[in-house]
Parts: structure tokens; C-alpha cells; sequence
């Protein structure tokens, strides 16, 4: 095997200099250059830690004394009008607030700044996340108006999410809803305080209504401002005919009632359904489903019973109505259709009379439905 060659690492040749002259320009140059990195080092030596800030720093009196007073003018806000409506009628510029009473202005309260309109593209703006939910249910506009009272040291602002029918408006309140707090009714407006305003619905309408800290003033306007609402234009609604047969003629309360726009059973193609629970101590709820026509509540009542087989079973088929029994939870799912209504009972327990409750609830929704072809 052959050794390793062993080279040096260092190149022993002397340097040689191919340059044939140095310029006397380069010759001082370097010779200056030296000299005052060595006097540098000399200064830095005999300077060592002797530093005094202050002798560098700008004093708080000059600071002061070179400062420029900022003296511009600065308007002072005022409640914006109209000036139009004000040269047409000759009266005083009377508030702009869209489409809130103008009574939201009693007691000395103002606007605080012009009302704002939300749509679907610009909704994010205001509640950032929460959109989709709103979307859900049928969302139109936001009507959004801030107000501070005369001393100017609170504020209120109120918010109205036109949801376009009542069922939709009523919908997203029982989504947002604290079952914690007590239901209260103004008129045709439902709703509940809040520590700092209230949360509720009247007619096509979800409001909320809120201030800028917890006191017996803001609570005193948050009622006034919801009053204002349920009296006026805005709180008029028709109650849709299911609403009105669960209220009106099976005596369930407006708490009590719901309704579900979309994924309705966590089913994509069930939508639309309204829910009422009968009794306050037990968990079973009607169901109603208006279709299209005959043959889509026909659809639609199969589909349900379809996937519902998937954790039921069928035990019974009597008078039309179709009973399922949980494979593993001790209750049970009754349906059944007329015409285009699909109806039932879910969450029935074991020993309760499913077939005298379904009856009543369709003699009463078929009940309501002649009074309304009269």
C-alpha cells in the first residue's frame, strides 16, 4: 500500500513586490491613515467611562421652551341634520336616525354619530365571525345607531338585524338567546335584560341594545328604547299560521317555541321546521313542516324516517303515523303528513299518549288553516 504524500501548508517562498513604483499620494496616505487610528486609540484611552450625560442630552426647560402651542381651532360636535329638510319646511333641522322612532332621542338623548347600514358584504365590519350565523336565517340589513346621553358621559348603542319574516328574527334570538334570563314581553316585542341593555325580537327585526357600563340610567333607556321599538311600525308583524296554532290555540308559550331554518335533525335536506314543547317538565316537542306540495311532504317524511332507522327502529304503524323507537335512549319518534304538512313528536317518553297529542295538533293546525281560507 502506498504512503501518504506529505505537503507543506505554509509557502516558505519570500514575497516579492511585481510593482514597479508606490505613488507618493499612496505613501501619505497610509502613513495619515495610521496616525489617526493611533490617535483615536489614544483619545479612547484617556476618555475611558468619563461620559455626563447631560452634557449631550436636551433638557426637559429647552424641550419646553422650543415647543410649538397647537392653537388650531377644533369644532366641537354637534348632532348632524339634514339642512335640507330644514330650508323645505322652515323648522329647525330635525335628527336623522333612518330607521329608528325618533323617540330612541327622548330624555335628552342624541345621536352620537350618523346611522349605519350593513349588508352581506359588509357585515364582517361590525361582528367579525359572527356573520354566517346571521346568514343562516335569512340575514337582509343591519340598521346600527350610536347615542350618548346629554351629559355626554354615556353611552347606547342599538343595533337592528332586519332577518326579513318573523320566524327567521325569532330563529336567531333562540339561537343567541340566555336561557338564564327571564323572558320578558313589551306589546309584540319579546326579550331579556342584559346587565348592560337587552337582547330581543320584535317583528321582522332581532335587536340588541347595549351601553357603555352597568347603571340604573342605561337600564331606564334600554327599556324606553325597546318600548320605542315594540310600539312602533317596526314591532307590526303577521305571525305565520304554525307560530299562531302552538301560541294561540295549544297555549305554548312564546319560550317555548322555536324554529330552525336549515340542518334541521342535523339533516341537510330538512329545512324550515317549527318546534313547540308542550309541557315545561318534559323535553318531547311537536314538530311542523309545511312543504311545497303533497309530493315534497311525502319526500321529505320519507327521507326523515329513512335516517332516522339508522339509530331507530320501527315499532308501530297506526292511523298514519309512523312510530320509531331509539336503539339505545328509552324514547321514542312519531310522524306523520296531511296534505302538505309533515308533523310529529320527537323525544316522546316511554307511556306517553303520542296519538291524542299528534291529534290535537293537527286539528288544530287544519283548524287554523280553514279559519284562514275563510
Amino acid at each position: 500500500m502506498a504512503k501518504a504524500k506529505h505537503k507543506k501548508i505554509f509557502n516558505n517562498q519570500k514575497r516579492k513586490v511585481y510593482r514597479k513604483r508606490i505613488s507618493m499620494r499612496e505613501v501619505g496616505f497610509s502613513a495619515f491613515f495610521i496616525g489617526f487610528v493611533i490617535l483615536m486609540g489614544v483619545w479612547f484611552a484617556m476618555r475611558k467611562d468619563d461620559f455626563d450625560p447631560g452634557e449631550r442630552d436636551i433638557t426637559m426647560a429647552m424641550m419646553v421652551a422650543d415647543s410649538v402651542t397647537d392653537n388650531l381651532y377644533r369644532t366641537p360636535f354637534e348632532q348632524w341634520a339634514d339642512p335640507a329638510m330644514a330650508a323645505v319646511t322652515g323648522a329647525a333641522p330635525v335628527p336623522q336616525v333612518g330607521i329608528f322612532p325618533p323617540a330612541i332621542l327622548d330624555d335628552g338623548w342624541k345621536t352620537a354619530a350618523r346611522v349605519k347600514e350593513y349588508d352581506k358584504v359588509n357585515l364582517f365590519e361590525k361582528i367579525n365571525g359572527g356573520a354566517p350565523q346571521y346568514f343562516q336565517f335569512g340575514f337582509v340589513a343591519m340598521h346600527y345607531v350610536p347615542l350618548t346621553n346629554a351629559e355626554g358621559d354615556l353611552d347606547l348603542s342599538i343595533e337592528m338585524y332586519d332577518m326579513g319574516l318573523f320566524q327567521h328574527a325569532m330563529g336567531i334570538y333562540a339561537a343567541q338567546r340566555d336561557d338564564s334570563k327571564k323572558l320578558e314581553r313589551l306589546k309584540d316585542a319579546y326579550f331579556h335584560k342584559t346587565d348592560v341593555g337587552a337582547i330581543g325580537v320584535t317583528g321582522q327585526y332581532y335587536f340588541k341594545i347595549y351601553g357603555s357600563e352597568e347603571n340604573q340610567i342605561v337600564q331606564e333607556k334600554s327599556m324606553q328604547v325597546t318600548a320605542t321599538l315594540a310600539e312602533s311600525a317596526l314591532g307590526a308583524t303577521e305571525y305565520p299560521p304554525v307560530y299562531s296554532v302552538f301560541e294561540g290555540k295549544l297555549g305554548i308559550p312564546f319560550e317555548r317555541i322555536a324554529y330552525e331554518k336549515v340542518d334541521v335533525f342535523q339533516y341537510d335536506f330538512a329545512k324550515d321546521f317549527w318546534f313547540g314543547r308542550p309541557d315545561t317538565d318534559s323535553d318531547v316537542r311537536y314538530f311542523v313542516h309545511t312543504a311545497e306540495s303533497d309530493e315534497a311532504a311525502i319526500a321529505m317524511m320519507q327521507q326523515l324516517i329513512d335516517s332516522n332507522l339508522e339509530e331507530y327502529e320501527r315499532v308501530s304503524e297506526e292511523r298514519g303515523v309512523t312510530v320509531l323507537k331509539h336503539q339505545f335512549l328509552d324514547e321514542f319518534f312519531a310522524i306523520s303528513r296531511e296534505g302538505a304538512v309533515v308533523y310529529g313528536m320527537d323525544a316522546i317518553p316511554e307511556g306517553y299518549d303520542h296519538m291524542d297529542a299528534m291529534g290535537k295538533l293537527i286539528t288544530a293546525i287544519y283548524g287554523a288553516m280553514s279559519n284562514e281560507e275563510a
